[in-house]
């Protein structure tokens, strides 16, 4: 699916020379550090300390009160996040070394490879924090019939993961940033809304409530980590706030001229693709309006845009690979990684990296963004 592909792919099999380079031709190196105890040790005790914090976490989670639990499943998460970029950091360390032949001695070893780690990590905890706009302008041929000047600007929001972590005044801060967006024609969410079913006691009305201050409309379909909570109970709480829940249906825009069509996540994918998305298509095909599909999985390939006639499809889910080295294998298990992706210049995909984060809340790979995608004639 164009350029971005084809630099990922390259990308990708650079770093695999690399670590090949690293593992294989330096095997001798890799066993002199596991004998000298240094960079083996290391990691030991950070993997020990973390696995002690998560322990803890759930006693307090469980047991005592998820405002307790908070600051200390952000340090969890964080210790999880800083174990993989000490992982990177000895991976960097091993090419400086022999690549370059550069010989390091034991103690620089020693507090660069915790340096490097943290300086990693702290890189990631910024880009975390700071949500922008990442805009694109589709001309719709299909449009060029039309009288009048159609013009709809889509703002795509994903992976909110609401938890103890990402609470109401994350909600808050959200809706601000999109209501003082200008020209935005309506709002979706493609999924993962919330974080999973551990931290359901949090998300209740009250963390949801800003939701209502939304000058735009809101649509939303459902993710994987929806699958981890109570459905009903989510989707209940959603709907009072105002958002519309398109679960497997076609929201005709006809002040747009086209068909939102909403694929709630589904493990079973063969259905989904043979038979719940050609009816929703067949009910498409009512009117001559344009085909806007949102999904959490970015499952589409581009014979299936053709297929189904999807103009644009919305999705997320993949973080944008949230961290290095995660995007390797992210990008094997989807289509598209992030960013927008076009197929004979007819048809488009726009993956969105996301608002926020599972897990660690760092972004070492890819910035959390909102997309803002412009449809013209």
């Amino acid at each position: 699916m164009g350029r971005e592909k084809v630099l990922f792919s390259l990308g990708y099999t650079l770093f695999l020379i690399l670590l090949s380079y690293t593992i294989y031709f330096h095997k001798y190196f890799i066993q002199e550090i596991i004998e000298e105890n240094l960079y083996f040790n290391s990691l030991r005790k950070s993997f020990f300390v973390t696995t002690l914090i998560f322990i803890n976490l759930f006693i307090l989670l469980y047991f005592f009160s998820t405002k307790i639990g908070t600051p200390v499943l952000y340090v969890f998460y964080s210790s999880v996040g800083y174990l993989f970029n000490l992982f990177n950091s000895s991976i960097i360390l091993i090419i400086i070394q022999k690549i370059f032949r550069i010989y390091l001695e034991n103690n620089i070893k020693f507090y660069l490879f915790y340096g490097i780690g943290a300086l990693i990590s702290i890189y990631g905890h910024i880009r975390a924090e700071i949500v922008y706009f990442d805009k694109h302008v589709i001309k719709v041929e299909n449009w060029k019939n039309e009288k009048e000047d159609i013009k709809v600007k889509i703002a795509h929001v994903s992976d909110v993961h609401l938890c103890p972590i990402n609470g109401r005044k994350f909600v808050e801060k959200l809706v601000n940033k999109l209501n003082n967006e200008e020209d935005i024609s309506f709002v979706v969410i493609t999924g993962d809304i919330v974080d999973g079913d551990m931290f359901d006691i949090r998300i209740n009305s009250s963390v949801l409530e800003p939701f209502r201050k939304s000058i735009h409309k809101i649509y939303y379909v459902s993710g994987n980590h929806e699958e981890f909570t109570d459905k009903n109970r989510l989707f209940s709480l959603l709907e009072n706030v105002g958002i519309i829940h398109l679960k497997n249906k076609v929201e005709v825009l006809s002040q747009y001229k086209l068909n939102l069509i909403g694929i709630d996540y589904d493990k079973n994918y063969p259905k989904v693709k043979n038979e719940l998305i050609p009816k929703l298509c067949e009910i498409s095909k009512e009117n001559k309006f344009i085909n806007v599909a949102l999904s959490h999985i970015p499952f589409f390939k581009p014979e299936h845009l053709v297929k189904y006639n999807i103009f644009l499809f919305l999705c997320g889910h993949t973080h944008g690979a949230q961290l290095i080295p995660t995007f390797i294998y992210i990008w094997s298990k989807n289509t598209v990684l992030n960013g927008m992706y076009s197929y004979l210049n007819k048809y488009f995909v726009y993956c969105v990296s996301g608002v926020a984060y599972s897990g660690p809340p760092l972004r070492t790979f890819a910035r959390a963004n909102i997309g803002l995608i412009q449809l013209t004639k």
